[in-house]
């Protein structure tokens, strides 16, 4: 592979398996299809991602492999079976009705699940009692989500809030993503969007305009560092912040501060430095790193990274004071 190749490690075109040792689908149907889309949670009365009180539409599929996500169930565009081996309670009722035989139960009623092989039927999670097994990720329609958004509508109307599309990555799926977004604001509800910007830009330019405002990420500055610890390259990223800035659109910059990866001052100056180049950045925002996905690491059959600490406030103080007095940092 091309060394700025943005085929990141474990996609199609890239040079195999993450590390951890997950392959991520092909993406083009789920891209183009412009009427459902893949959605792994729908998270009602949010506070953290954009203005007032919101509805985050969380859409499967990430091109990008952060050994920090606290979300790794997102990374697959289709479903995937989570299991939660603490929850088990040795019934057996999965075995039954698995047509691949690939859950048993094994010595001391220890619960055996080979995910290889698994066609991610669903079979044993509905199955399951004690939501040991849980089918992650669902196709809906535009229809669907729209309706299940609306119920809030008196909260968005109260807080200048309204609906958040996040994911994963939801411009990979940016025909469907598009299309619920224009019809949310054909239905009076004010648009946000989540995104890492790792896309071409014409799955950016088909929800321009009909997002009010923009979350996207900055995690790195530096390429090389990048794309060791995403596995894609920041090209496009930077490509894409000048292609919103161009245009004029209202969003923030996001910085998960990561122990190790970008928590000192080198790593934050480069990103300040990119930041104070943007005239229409709203503010950077950080997030600190937490532990919270391991157990969704675990339940996937992936690697987690442990004893990472959270950045302290003081450290957060630091490394905000890097920008320059015209941009805004909020922690």
């Amino acid at each position: 592979m091309r060394e700025d190749s943005e085929t990141p490690a474990g996609f199609p075109g890239g040079p195999g398996p993450h590390a951890c040792g997950c392959r991520a689908p092909e993406f083009p149907s789920a891209g183009t299809e412009p009427d459902r889309m893949c959605v792994f949670d729908i998270q009602r009365m949010s506070l953290h991602d954009g203005p007032g009180i919101r509805t985050n539409v969380f859409l499967k599929g990430c091109n990008l492999r952060c050994f920090w996500c606290h979300n790794p169930e997102s990374w697959n565009v289709h479903p995937d079976i989570q299991y939660f081996e603490a929850k088990c309670i040795g019934c057996g009722s999965c075995v039954s009705v698995c047509p691949l035989a690939l859950h048993g139960i094994g010595e001391g009623g220890v619960h055996v699940y080979k995910r290889d092989g698994c066609t991610v039927c669903g079979k044993c999670a509905e199955r399951c009692p004690s939501e040991s097994l849980v089918l992650t990720g669902r196709m809906m329609t535009i229809d669907e989500i729209v309706k299940a958004a609306k119920r809030d509508m008196p909260f968005y109307e109260k807080s200048d809030g309204g609906v958040t599309v996040s994911g994963g990555e939801p411009l990979l799926q940016y025909a469907a993503a598009a299309k619920l977004l224009e019809r949310l604001k054909d239905n009076g509800v004010r648009t946000a969007l989540e995104s890492a910007l790792c896309v071409p830009e014409d799955h950016l330019d088909a929800v321009i305009p009909y997002t009010d405002f923009f979350l996207v990420d900055m995690k790195i500055a530096d390429a090389e560092q990048h794309k060791k610890f995403t596995g894609a390259s920041n090209r496009l990223i930077k490509k894409n912040f000048h292609h919103l800035d161009d245009l004029r659109c209202d969003y923030c910059m996001r910085v998960p501060l990561v122990p190790g990866v970008n928590d000192n001052k080198e790593a934050m100056f480069q990103i300040a430095e990119f930041a104070s180049g943007l005239s229409c950045l709203s503010y950077v925002e950080f997030l600190p790193y937490h532990s919270l996905g391991e157990g969704k690491f675990k339940s996937l059959g992936l690697e987690f990274r442990t004893g990472l600490e959270p950045p302290s406030k003081e450290t957060m103080a630091v490394l905000a004071g890097i920008f320059p007095e015209t941009v805004e940092v909020r922690y």
